[in-house]
């Protein structure tokens, strides 16, 4: 029979020839790809037991009412997820809220004041690095301005060595002429 629809087998190719659906997992497949290639759609419609090579060595009878029980386990077993979230969730935030009070309040000037110092040695740290990164551009602009102007430079004397080289040999010419 011709398939309706978008399905594809699993061999992965979309062709015209004939198909054949599993009526354990509602599968489309390709009467070539199932060993079925001498049926027409009449000895299709005739198979009566006909179950797709996956499903016949599946130890699950009837994978429609498998997929339906493993839907129905999987919605209960989000909700009692959700739930235990919930609770774990509302105890987290109480205990981050306690810890954070606790911290708070028992907090002294020299906890402060060594939280500042390590800022600033870090802030001191990243601002020197950053002035070594500047200094490791400014030399590489520099190199390659220096390149670029040996290059060009180079360019000119090849450009006047064939000019002298037209001129000597307009002189050659000239002469034996």
């Amino acid at each position: 029979m011709k398939k309706h629809g978008k399905e594809k087998c699993p061999c992965g190719n979309e062709s015209d020839s004939n198909w054949i659906l599993c009526p354990d997992c509602d599968q489309w497949l390709h009467l070539d790809c199932v060993g079925l290639n001498g049926l027409d759609e009449e000895g299709v419609k005739s198979l009566k037991c006909w179950k797709c090579p996956r499903c016949l060595i599946s130890p699950y009878p009837n994978r429609k009412s498998m997929q339906n029980d493993y839907n129905a386990v999987c919605t209960e077993l989000r909700g009692v997820i959700k739930d235990e979230m919930k609770g774990a969730l509302a105890v987290l935030t109480s205990t981050v809220k306690e810890v954070t009070r606790t911290v708070v309040n028992e907090a002294t000037p020299n906890v402060v004041s060594s939280v500042v110092e390590k800022t600033k040695t870090y802030a001191a740290a990243a601002e020197q690095n950053q002035m070594k990164l500047v200094e490791e551009v400014k030399k590489a602009t520099t190199s390659n301005e220096l390149v670029d102007k040996i290059c060009k430079r180079m360019d000119n004397d090849n450009h006047e060595r064939e000019k002298r080289k037209k001129y000597r040999l307009r002189l050659c010419v000239d002469t034996t002429a």
